[in-house]
């Protein structure tokens, strides 16, 4: 998989990150739960939020995408997390990991 995505040239580079502390919290994450993703090199959750509402136009919850750097067999692959937020009240409840597969499309490396 790795050398078919550098064969094709799918190099890309992830956006700036916006919250040290959910990266850390996604670090421990994936280091916990995807040993097989690789070393952790590099997290970056840059909070570029999508505002789901209902059928009355009430905010449910938000969601944004986190990206994660893992080394693995020499190779720096991008994978990516959904967090889901609740939003209750006023405010938006803990993030909560969604869709983190080994990969949702083709394999992405890092520049």
């Amino acid at each position: 998989m790795y050398k078919d995505a550098a064969a094709a040239g799918r190099y890309k580079t992830i956006p700036a990150s916006k919250d040290a502390q959910l990266d850390q919290y996604i670090k421990n994450y994936v280091e916990k739960n995807y040993p097989e993703w690789g070393k952790v090199i590099k997290v970056s959750c840059p909070k570029d939020y999508n505002v789901h509402r209902d059928k009355l136009g009430n905010i449910t919850y938000r969601s944004h995408t986190c990206y994660i750097v893992c080394e693995d067999q020499g190779y720096k692959a991008i994978h990516s997390i959904s967090l889901h937020e609740t939003y209750q009240g006023s405010k938006y409840m803990n993030p909560v990991p969604r869709n983190d597969r080994w990969n949702s499309g083709p394999l992405n490396l890092m520049k």
